[in-house]
């Protein structure tokens, strides 16, 4: 069975720790986006992980979505565990799947959260 390609919006602690994790789990990751990059990578994804802030989730997620880069039949997750999966999805656009994600321990630096995570 082929695991999902992931796509990795913000690689800030928590991105950076999940796009380094998962290649190492299975799920190889195809784009790590960074805000001011060309998103289009994203496209290629079969998950797409939001590890933005908080305020930022739906914005970004109706950014991505108005832009193409976000396609509908992708499953998109996004790390807060404050905002509900609702924010990633918009009155004129849905994903084939969405949830939130959030790993319950800190994200200090990327080395000893690759430790803590498993």
């Amino acid at each position: 069975m082929t695991q999902p390609r992931v796509a990795v919006v913000g690689p800030g602690r928590v991105g950076r720790t999940l796009s380094i994790a998962l290649p190492g789990h299975g799920h190889p990751v195809v784009a790590v986006v960074d805000r001011g990059e060309d998103p289009a990578p994203i496209a290629a994804a079969d998950v797409v992980i939001l590890s933005v802030p908080d305020d930022a989730i739906a914005p970004v997620f109706a950014d991505l979505a108005a832009r193409r880069a976000i396609l509908a039949k992708q499953v998109v997750i996004h790390c807060s565990g404050l905002v509900s999966a609702d924010a990633l999805a918009t009155q004129s656009f849905h994903v084939a799947g969405r949830a939130s994600l959030h790993p319950m321990m800190a994200f200090a630096s990327t080395e000893r959260s690759l430790a803590a995570l498993p």
